[in-house]
This record gives C-alpha cells, sequence and structure tokens, in this order.
C-alpha cells in the first residue's frame, strides 16, 4: 500500500479545525492515514480509520463507496456500543444512542481490516495490544506505530479545550466534543508519547498544526517545511 517516495514517514489527518483550508491536494503522493470522514478530503488515502459506530454503519450502506482506500474498524469488548451477540456484531441499545440505529447489524466484510483493541490507554507494540485513547484519531496513531513508520506527521490534532469549533468541516450534525473527553484525549496522547520516546526512540512524532495542544510533547513542524 505504501504509495510516497519516503516509505518510512506516513501523515495522519484528523478533524481539527486547524486544518481549515489546508490544501489536502498536496498529501495524493504521500503515505496517509485519514481519520473518520476526513476520508473524502485527502486524496486516495493509503488507510481510513475509524472506531465510530456511526462511522462504520456509512461504510456498509456505500456513504464512502467512491473513495480508493483500505478501510481499518476498530473494535473490542469495551466498545461503548457495538457488542458481539449472537454471533452477529451488534449496536445495542443505550441511553447516549438511543434513537440512533438501535440494534443496528454490522458486517464486519464491509471493511477491509478489523482491529480488535486490548485496551484504552498506554501504547501498544503488536497487533495483539492494540490501544485506542478512545479516540479514532489516537487509534490512527496507534496503526502507525505498528505498520513501521518510521516518521510520522499528525495533522489536525488540536485537542484544545473549549474550542469555538471542534473540526474544520461540517460533516458532523448536532454533533460535539466536550473539553472533557478533549483533555482525556490530551492526556492519553501525552503517555503513549512518554513511552514511545522511552521504548522505540527512533520513531519520530511531529506535529503540523501550529496551534496543537501536542506542540507541547512533540516538535512541531509546519508542512511546508516537511515538503
Amino acid at each position: 500500500m505504501n504509495k510516497g517516495i519516503d516509505n518510512d514517514e506516513i501523515f495522519i489527518i484528523g478533524g481539527g479545525p486547524s486544518l481549515k483550508g489546508f490544501p489536502f491536494e498536496r498529501l495524493r503522493d504521500k503515505n496517509t492515514i485519514a481519520v473518520n470522514v476526513a476520508a473524502f478530503d485527502v486524496p486516495n488515502p493509503t488507510y481510513c480509520i475509524t472506531g465510530d459506530s456511526n462511522i462504520f454503519r456509512k461504510i456498509q450502506e456505500g456513504y464512502f463507496k467512491d473513495i480508493d482506500t483500505t478501510w481499518v474498524m476498530v473494535i473490542g469488548i469495551n466498545h461503548p456500543v457495538i457488542k458481539f451477540k449472537d454471533g452477529q456484531l451488534q449496536r445495542i441499545y443505550s441511553k447516549s444512542a438511543r434513537s440512533v440505529h438501535p440494534n443496528y447489524i454490522y458486517n464486519p466484510l464491509c471493511v477491509d481490516m478489523l482491529i480488535r483493541y486490548t485496551e484504552i490507554e498506554g501504547l501498544g507494540f503488536s497487533f495483539k495490544d492494540f490501544r485506542t485513547g478512545y479516540n479514532s484519531g489516537f487509534s490512527a496513531f496507534q496503526l502507525a506505530i505498528l505498520l513501521r513508520y518510521k516518521k510520522i506527521y499528525l495533522l489536525g490534532f488540536d485537542l484544545n479545550p473549549n474550542p469555538v469549533k471542534c473540526h474544520y468541516h461540517n460533516r458532523y450534525k448536532h454533533r460535539s466534543i466536550s473539553s472533557e473527553n478533549l483533555n482525556q484525549y490530551y492526556n492519553n496522547f501525552r503517555l503513549a508519547f512518554k513511552i514511545l520516546k522511552k521504548e522505540r526512540p527512533d520513531i519520530k512524532v511531529f506535529s503540523c498544526s501550529k496551534g496543537s495542544r501536542l506542540n507541547q510533547h512533540i516538535p512541531y513542524i509546519s508542512f511546508e517545511d516537511v515538503l
């Protein structure tokens, strides 16, 4: 799947507001992982990844059918909405998900890779120890580690609490991210960077978002300078 000139590097595209007006076309010949609906903006993404039950449903129903990519779905026994029941992957009824496609049956064959996560926090160094950080963007970072990329560039990973706007796009209707969740995502990245520095110092992670909160822990480099 590697398509870039430098097959040691990969760009992970999140959804933060810092990507408003970003020249996505310049990623066309790069190795990329698009997170959730960033799949629509990244040209022919190498991988697209999600742990979101709504995105999983949309993949199954053909919402992303025109995108040439490898779709990755991350799921585990502790997934808040999707459970394995009666031999099927089902969206269970819950207070947080009531009236939103309850009891939906998922077809695992609609994605190219189905990864089972084991834990939430920390960082794994094998597919048997996949971590999610409670977030699809973190899952993309974990995937890049396991795919053995040595230079990882994070785009749109802002994670700032109380943002005026959570995403650079308007594709999530009536959905927002609380400051509490953003803080949780941030703390999980912070822990993962600490582990990575100790266990795999040969892997370098950079932020390409000038206003990212993660710049306190990893070097910031502009996208132009990377190119």
